[in-house]
């Protein structure tokens, strides 16, 4: 068959930047970023529509080469004492498509439904855990890198092993 925009359920955007070209998707919301950053996916062909175009282009090897990642990093603070609840901060930095999906789901929920959720997940692991904090969003646009901050205080996390004679930490790391 002829190449036909019938035959497509999509739309994307060829664009030339600087003698580079970049496919860019104006209905992939929302989306940050540099024309470097900026994730799409490779969908592999597409009809470029220009007078020149008598065939389906590869998207290969027109996208700058990209590492996307979810880093997620938990510090636990006995600080104050064992005797005392323990601080717990949990901080996630997410680059490319899943900082796009961090941004949807904040954009998507309430900051309380979004607070309830996280608390609740750990709740399955420390069982006296509360909110310490509202969480804090770091959003930077330009390098798509998205970051949530959250505090917690776990009440009893540490428990007396009158067997062992010592302290003992319940709960487990997710």
């Amino acid at each position: 068959l002829q190449p036909s925009p019938g035959a497509f359920n999509h739309a994307l955007v060829r664009a030339n930047i600087d003698g580079r070209h970049y496919w860019l998707d104006p209905t992939r919301m929302p989306q940050s970023g540099t024309a470097e950053t900026i994730f799409q996916p490779d969908y592999e062909l597409a009809l470029v529509v220009d007078a020149a175009t008598s065939e389906l282009s590869s998207m290969d090897g027109e996208k700058a080469p990209r590492i996307f990642y979810k880093r997620i990093s938990t510090e636990f603070d006995a600080s104050g004492g064992l005797d005392k609840p323990l601080g717990l901060t949990v901080k996630t930095v997410a680059e490319g498509p899943a900082a796009d999906a961090q941004r949807n789901f904040l954009a998507t929920n309430t900051r309380e439904e979004i607070q309830r959720q996280y608390v609740n997940f750990y709740a399955g692991y420390y069982p006296g855990i509360e909110v310490a904090a509202a969480f804090e969003v770091l959003d930077d646009a330009e390098a798509n890198r998205f970051s949530v901050v959250e505090r917690y205080r776990i009440k009893d996390f540490w428990v007396r092993d009158d067997e062992k004679k010592h302290m003992q930490a319940t709960g487990h790391v997710p």
